[in-house]
């Protein structure tokens, strides 16, 4: 009887030792990585002035197989900021380095700009071109996206602007036309019609109302300012996307998408934007459909799906899209600008 009990008691140390030797091996192991979550956070950073945000590749570039396609260069509209892309960081960054930059004007004032008006006296497309191409000329820039590409081939980009974004595009691709390899431009008319120009007139009149947070402003000045700035985001919102579209949102939303506008943008840099990058004068060189004969009459058409002209040269690949619904770039003004 007493050998029975001892046998079983043996037993059950036993067990316990190797229960408390699996455990303690197992608390003993190194962590094994984890996947990079799609919703990760990566850094933004000031760039000869701007800020901006890059991202690597999503997919490793495997010896022996092509690199990745040149980097892609994101320009968003006029108060899209760069938290406006950060749903789409997954699918942009799938197989290339990407740059999400704000151009001057956009995003919130930094803080080495000291006086707003001096900082936003020049946002002219001229003076976007400039920064742009400083920014993808900057070691910065050049290093971190250098596996892209072979590293006998020249540093070029593919840009994708967005209507006051596709204009900056087009600006840098007559100045810098060595620089880009492809430009993808949405939402961008060859003139506004009369709806969008009534349209920007009355962005002008409501961020015109705001005054900057910094100003020597009352309580009552503040507060009518930011309620202007939220009904220009409100406003943005409405001519931007389709009431189809808008309709499938529930209200919370829509009110994220406000705050995000509010919140990621300094009015008297919008205004500026309106003022100084829009131009009904046709003899103008910044005009859309001036720059758009400059890129024909020097690198083949814009609209071109092969990159080559009559002799022989590689030019500038182009793509020209717009929303049917767009009320702010309609077909028919898009069309006038392939044509």
């Amino acid at each position: 009887m007493i050998l029975r009990v001892k046998i079983r008691l043996f037993f059950f140390l036993f067990l316990l030792l190797i229960f408390i030797s699996r455990i303690t091996g197992l608390s003993s192991r190194k962590p094994t990585a984890s996947p990079q979550k799609s919703n990760q956070r990566f850094q933004t950073q000031f760039i000869s002035g701007r800020r901006c945000l890059i991202l690597p590749p999503s997919s490793q570039s495997v010896k022996g197989n092509p690199p990745h396609p040149p980097p892609l260069v994101i320009i968003g509209g006029t108060a899209q900021s760069i938290n406006s892309w950060e749903h789409h960081f997954t699918g942009l960054r799938r197989n290339r380095h990407v740059l999400i930059y704000e151009c001057l004007g956009q995003g919130p004032l930094p803080q080495h700009a000291e006086n707003t008006e001096d900082y936003f006296c020049d946002v002219s497309l001229q003076t976007q071109a400039a920064d742009l191409a400083s920014i993808l000329l900057s070691p910065t820039v050049v290093t971190s996206t250098s596996s892209s590409v072979s590293s006998s081939s020249p540093v070029t980009y593919d840009l994708a602007g967005f209507s006051f974004g596709g204009r900056v595009a087009l600006s840098l691709a007559v100045t810098h036309p060595h620089l880009v390899r492809r430009v993808h431009v949405t939402g961008v008319p060859a003139e506004r019609d009369a709806f969008g120009r009534h349209v920007l007139t009355s962005w002008r009149d409501i961020l015109s109302s705001c005054r900057d947070d910094n100003d020597d402003a009352t309580t009552t000045t503040t507060t009518t300012s930011r309620a202007s700035m939220r009904a220009f985001a409100w406003s943005c919102l409405f001519h931007t996307y389709s009431p189809t579209f808008l309709s499938r949102q529930d209200d919370g939303r829509l009110r994220l998408w406000v705050e995000r506008i509010c919140e990621g943008n300094n009015p008297r840099g919008l205004l500026a934007l309106l003022e100084q990058t829009h131009t009904d004068d046709l003899e103008d060189e910044w005009h859309v459909l001036s720059m758009a004969r400059k890129i024909v009459e020097e690198q083949g058409s814009l609209y071109d799906t092969t990159g080559v002209n009559d002799e022989g040269d590689c030019g500038i690949r182009g793509r020209l899209v717009v929303g049917e619904l767009d009320c702010m770039a309609s077909v028919a003004e898009v069309r006038h600008l392939i044509g």
